[in-house]
């Protein structure tokens, strides 16, 4: 008999991040599911990920400094990783509750499963399918994926902004050339154009699915990561 690693959470769909709230104003309740990043929980959760995003990860931002904070998210990466039919299943019935309460408000529901993550087996176990009245968005800094999004192959109500890193910038121009977006984290200020793309202001909301195509979604650097020199971060003051 496998021994259990984990104890089953009561809640996965976290409801605090106070970005994810500015979605009221604009008429939606928008929530996410926050696992544990990288290799933290000794399971890979980001495959693409680079040395610059793994040091300036928003998971140790705000709450998340918090012993609490991260024993929770620690927890439903290893219920996750060790359970995935039981954790879909959860989070599936948790799912159409926020739905219905959503709808209670008068709001749309929309729903990011990878806050800190960047897996695949959200649309591969067909919960999207089961909850077409749900928008699902994510950013991803997986090429494929965002391939297969530019080509329509993944669910229609699932959204992808591609994610830029300081190693991937031919994927980033060859996605904007497509009509994809790419978030961007600049440093002081936003610019007008990257690459010659505009940039929309991306902190104002993180409904991204609303943005128009073929834009540079642009994200001050937050945190400690406004001092930091590293090459994750795009200063528009250095020529492109």
């Amino acid at each position: 008999m496998t021994m259990l690693t984990h104890t089953i959470p009561k809640q996965l769909i976290s409801t605090g991040n106070t970005k994810l709230n500015k979605a009221i104003e604009f008429g939606y309740l928008n929530e996410g599911l926050s696992l544990s990043p990288g290799d933290k929980s000794g399971y890979e959760m980001c495959a693409y990920r680079t040395e610059g995003c793994s040091r300036l990860c928003l998971d140790v931002q705000g709450r998340g400094v918090m012993t609490n904070v991260q024993k929770s998210r620690h927890n439903k990466t290893m219920y996750f990783m060790n359970d995935k039919v039981k954790f879909m299943e959860q989070l599936s019935d948790e799912l159409l509750s926020r739905l219905l309460y959503a709808k209670r408000k008068g709001l749309r529901y929309a729903f990011r499963p990878n806050v800190f993550s960047d897996r695949e087996e959200f649309w591969r176990s067909g919960i999207m399918d089961d909850h077409p009245q749900i928008q699902f968005t994510d950013y991803t800094k997986n090429p494929y994926r965002m391939d297969k999004f530019l080509k329509s192959l993944l669910p229609k109500n699932y959204y992808l902004t591609f994610s830029r890193s300081e190693t991937n910038d031919p994927e980033c121009e060859d996605i904007l050339s497509r009509g994809g977006n790419v978030a961007v984290v600049f440093k002081h200020f936003l610019p007008e154009y990257w690459f010659g793309y505009p940039v929309i202001d991306g902190d104002v909301h993180d409904l991204r699915f609303l943005d128009p195509q073929g834009v540079v979604v642009g994200l001050l650097a937050k945190g400690t990561s406004k001092k930091s020199n590293n090459a994750f971060i795009v200063n528009p003051l250095d020529k492109e």
